[in-house]
C-alpha cells in the first residue's frame, strides 16, 4: 500500500503549484488611475512568459514591469506615453497589438495577403478543372462522323 501511495504521489507531485507570494496591487489617488493600471497592465505582454500578460505572469520581470507602471502612473504619465516607454525599450513585441510601422507591415498584411493568394490559387485550380462544356460545330460533327466511320469499318 505504501509503495502504491508513493507511486501515485510521484504522479501527482508535479500537478501540485507552489505557492510564490503575490504582488499587493498598488494603491492610487483615483480610480481612474487604478483602471489605468488594469488596462496597461493587461495590454502588455511578459517578455519572459510571451504568451501571459504581465498582470498575470509572476514572473520577475513582469512584478518590475507592474511596478515601473505604476510608478509613471503615480508621476502623471499618460497611457500612450507609458507604452511609448515600454515599446522604445523592449520593442514592439511587448505589446499585443504592435503599431503600424515599417517594421511591423509585414506583421499586419502579411496575412491578408497569404488568404488573397490563397483564395486566388483556388478559383485558378477550380477553373482549371472545370469540365469544358462546349458544343460542336457542325464542322466538327462531320469530322467526328468520318473518324467513327473509318473506324469502325
Amino acid at each position: 500500500m505504501i509503495r502504491f501511495l508513493l507511486f501515485i504521489s510521484t504522479f501527482l507531485l508535479p500537478l501540485i503549484s507552489h505557492s510564490q507570494a503575490i504582488q499587493a496591487a498598488p494603491t492610487f489617488a483615483t480610480a481612474e488611475q487604478s483602471a489605468q493600471y488594469n488596462h496597461l497592465t493587461r495590454i502588455i505582454r511578459c517578455p519572459t512568459c510571451q504568451n501571459q500578460d504581465i498582470a498575470e505572469s509572476n514572473a520577475p520581470l513582469a512584478r518590475q514591469l507592474r511596478q515601473l507602471i505604476a510608478e509613471q502612473i503615480q508621476a502623471g504619465k499618460t497611457e500612450k506615453e507609458i507604452t511609448d516607454y515600454l515599446i522604445a525599450r523592449y520593442g514592439d513585441f511587448i505589446t499585443y497589438q504592435p503599431r503600424l510601422t515599417k517594421n511591423t507591415i509585414v506583421l499586419w498584411f502579411a496575412p491578408i495577403a497569404i488568404m488573397l493568394l490563397c483564395l486566388l490559387l483556388w478559383l485558378i485550380i477550380r477553373r482549371l478543372a472545370r469540365p469544358d462544356n462546349r458544343t460542336l460545330t457542325a464542322e466538327q460533327h462531320q469530322q467526328l462522323a468520318q473518324w467513327l466511320s473509318q473506324y469502325r469499318k
